[in-house]
């Protein structure tokens, strides 16, 4: 009656009274029906809650999708575990009514994030499975689910998927390895690959299917691998000798003579039986046996011997065995001029083998040496007579510990080192006066390393050298080839201007030998007039300068060290320039290419001066620096042909790019193309012992260039790809991942950002100097290597009297943070 008149309180104290706990609990139940009916949710709650009956305010909350109540009752009233089933159920529920968005919601929460990419997957959403893979699994899932994409594709665009993501070659290899073959192929033949690279994947079938034991299928992918070597020797391993032969003969004729003599050494090593004997015919082992080959074996092993032309190896053979007759009779046949000898053998065995000429052929060990350092005198004393002094002192000082054996030095041969050295301190002393000082600094410590303090002592009293003094001799390379020393100074200035810049570019040479291109950068601009301009030394120039700018650009080091070798390169090639331009009036012809080459150099060292500078912590944080960096880097992708290492430039220019959202788009393509050339370099390094520049230039040729259409960039095969890494694997990996998490942002355009030309009114890449459409040029800011637009144009008169041109804004940017001209 209570209920009917909606007066709870009243029934709830009348079936208390009544001590029936039954009555208790409908009348809770009954409540929490008519408020749910009222939609009071909480309150229904309440009243299921007093009735003991949780179960229905789960039911009703459910009933009602109010999913978030449902569980939050569910895990109060039963556990995690209970919790988890119903996300579970309810996940499954929404996949039914196709709301993949709340499913994933609920699979996630479980941790189940691998459902939920299979929701997707079922549902041909695979860029919202790509992107829930990444997220619960990381970019090893994320491929997975992409390699898995483009198999759901026909051939033409699941290859064209894979490029995009920057995953072809190693879905190539994902597919190879999960034993796809059939589709790698589609891939490789699609996509394109250099043969290399298909031989590598059918290399790996092969060592697949050997493992599988399928020996027949595994010969014909090494031998598609051109890999013939594996599959003979797979052969061998498994002891068909005959299939062996077959793919020598039928594949690689060159290895039939190898292939015949390994069957031979494998019978031997495999036939016959082991028995105690006193035989001298039979070969005896370390455990007193002796292995009986029968007379067929003994045939067979001749046979395969002469068959591989080589009767030496069968003669051998026998030898070992002592079968003397049978020797005899192999060199009687193929090598009668062994037959002498080993009838002179035999009868020796037959006499118990005493020759009594064991020792005869023994030499002293240092006979070598001593015979080294009588043809280093004699040269010496010939240079003398000629005329030659410097270079007959040079030759007695390559007399050197490395002359002789140091653990068996004896007393005799101290003196002939120290015969020879004190001859190069006499005759410098008397005909090369200029370069006593530092002969006998350089035998004074070659003196100690062989045990003679008091020698060395006394010769620099003799000679007034001080003991502590830093001049040495360093071992150089003359023109010829032949080896020398060159001098080290700490400067020029008591040297006239020929000695000085003669022996600048002796230590520079010594010191690129050792790949010390920033040294060698120090020392050429320490000459006040700038290095020779002469023919003979522009290689040297333009080695020391890309080194010096490798160097200058590389990740990790000091980065004053750094500064200094961009700061060295530019001072001696400002300076080269200036000469070479004031030689060209009788040359201009000859010097033409070669002034181009140097100042393309030069105007690299200048930006990565530029570079430096801005990106130092005095300046780094200044306002409008780090875009200039960024512009600065990108420039340098324009000289990637001769100059910079593609990878280092492609990267670099990205990784700026990289550190401001709005130049994601930019950096996108530029590191996108540097994982390609990162991909050059690895089948460069596969090639090892191939013609490096071939390679590399073949591989490169293959690149897509689209993405640098409206570029004044070189096309990837003039890209001077480089035989190492210049970014660490663990950072490659990183920038991968990168690149293919921005390849599913919708968001990125994946373009570079472009301008209009003044010349064609076409659009070109805003960082382009030389219109791609119509070539038509403007004038590059000194600050940044960027066009300079006629509204922004400023010129300066430089310290060095050159006339510089500027975008007024990157010009102020950067005055307003140095205080100094970007040129000097």
């Amino acid at each position: 009656m209570h209920a009917r008149h909606d007066r709870w309180d009243d029934a709830r104290r009348v079936a208390a009274v009544s001590g029936d706990e039954t009555a208790v609990t409908r009348t809770y139940v009954a409540r929490g029906k008519s408020l749910e009916a009222e939609r009071d949710f909480k309150g229904a709650e309440a009243a299921f809650t007093s009735a003991g009956e949780d179960d229905l305010s789960i039911r009703m909350y459910e009933k009602h999708r109010l999913f978030g109540d449902m569980l939050r009752v569910t895990e109060k009233r039963h556990g995690a575990e209970a919790l988890k089933n119903a996300r579970k159920k309810l996940a499954l529920k929404f996949v039914e009514e196709k709301n993949h968005g709340e499913a994933e919601a609920m699979f996630v929460e479980n941790g189940e994030w691998k459902l939920a990419v299979t929701m997707f997957r079922d549902a041909g959403l695979w860029e919202d499975a790509v992107r829930a893979a990444r997220a619960g699994g990381g970019g090893s899932a994320s491929k997975q689910v992409a390699y898995a994409w483009a198999k759901s594709l026909d051939d033409t665009s699941g290859t064209a998927l894979l490029k995009k993501f920057g995953l072809l070659e190693s879905g190539a290899a994902h597919f190879v390895d999960t034993g796809d073959f059939p589709y790698a192929l589609v891939l490789a033949k699609h996509g394109k690959f250099p043969p290399t690279k298909i031989a590598e994947m059918y290399l790996k079938r092969a060592l697949f299917l050997e493992d599988e034991g399928d020996f027949a299928s595994a010969e014909r992918a090494f031998v598609m691998a051109d890999k013939p070597k594996e599959a003979i020797d797979m052969w061998a391993h498994c002891g068909d000798w005959q299939a062996a032969v077959r793919v020598a003969t039928e594949t690689a004729p060159e290895l039939l003579n190898a292939t015949l003599c390994a069957h031979a050494a494998f019978l031997e090593t495999s036939s016959g039986n082991d028995s105690v004997s006193n035989d001298p015919t039979k070969e005896s082992t370390s455990d007193g046996t002796a292995k009986v080959l029968d007379n067929k074996t003994l045939t067979e092993i001749e046979r395969l011997f002469i068959k591989a032309k080589a009767p030496e190896k069968a003669i051998a053979f026998y030898v070992r065995y002592k079968l003397w007759d049978r020797a005899i009779q192999v060199a009687n046949d193929y090598a009668p001029n062994r037959k002498a000898e080993l009838e002179r053998e035999k009868k020796l065995d037959a006499n118990g083998g005493n020759s009594g000429s064991a020792n005869s052929d023994k030499k002293s060990s240092n006979a070598s040496g001593s015979e080294l350092c009588l043809s280093l005198t004699s040269e010496a004393d010939k240079l003398r007579l000629a005329g030659d002094y410097a270079g007959a002192v040079d030759t007695l000082l390559q007399i050197d510990l490395k002359t002789f054996n140091l653990k068996l030095l004896s007393s005799t041969d101290k003196e002939k080192l120290t015969h020879a050295w004190r001859a190069g301190v006499k005759l410098a002393n008397e005909r090369v006066p200029g370069k006593t000082a530092s002969v006998v600094a350089e035998v004074a410590f070659r003196l100690r390393s062989i045990g003679e303090p008091s020698a060395a002592d006394d010769l620099l009293q003799v000679h007034g050298v001080d003991a502590n003094s830093t001049e040495r001799y360093v071992p150089s390379v003359r023109s010829k080839g032949d080896a020398a020393f060159v001098r080290v100074q700490k400067s020029d200035k008591t040297l006239d201007k020929d000695e000085s810049e003669t022996d600048a570019l002796r230590r520079a040479s010594h010191l690129m030998k050792s790949g010390d291109g920033a040294g060698a950068s120090l020392i050429l601009s320490e000459l006040k007039s700038g290095p020779p301009v002469d023919a003979n030394h522009f290689a040297l120039y333009q080695q020391v300068a890309q080194s010096a700018l490798s160097h200058a650009l590389e990740l990790d080091g000091d980065d004053l060290e750094k500064v200094m070798a961009a700061k060295s390169a530019k001072s001696f090639l400002t300076k080269l320039c200036d000469a070479v331009v004031k030689s060209a009036d009788d040359t201009s012809a000859a010097l033409s290419e070669t002034s181009k080459t140097f100042e393309e150099l030069n105007t690299c060292a200048h930006l990565v001066c530029v570079i430096a500078t801005a990106s130092s912590a005095a300046h780094s944080q200044k306002q409008g620096m780090e875009q200039l960096v960024t512009k600065a880097f990108s420039s340098l992708t324009r000289f990637t042909e001769k100059i910079i290492p593609a990878d280092a430039a492609f990267f670099a220019a990205g990784a700026a790019c990289r550190k401001r959202k709005e130049n994601h788009n930019a950096a996108f393509v530029f590191l996108n193309r540097y994982l390609d050339i990162a991909d050059a370099i690895d089948e460069v390094l596969e090639q090892r012992g191939g013609d490096h520049g071939a390679v590399s230039q073949k591989f490169a040729s293959s690149l897509d260039n689209d993405d640098f259409e409206t570029t004044d960039l070189p096309p990837p095969g003039k890209f001077l790809i480089p035989n190492r890494h210049f970014v660490p694997e663990p950072i490659r990996e990183e920038i991968r991942d990168w690149v293919l998490a921005l390849s599913m942002d919708r968001q990125i355009t994946q373009t570079l950002p472009t301008r209009v030309c003044g010349g064609c009114g076409k659009n070109t890449w805003t960082g382009t100097v030389v219109c791609h459409l119509c070539s038509n040029a403007s004038d590059a800011c000194c600050v940044t290597g960027w066009p300079v637009e006629v509204s922004e144009k400023i010129t300066h008169e430089a310290l060095n009297a050159h006339t510089v041109i500027a975008n007024r804004t990157e010009w102020n940017v950067w005055v307003s943070a140095t205080g100094v001209c970007p040129v000097g």
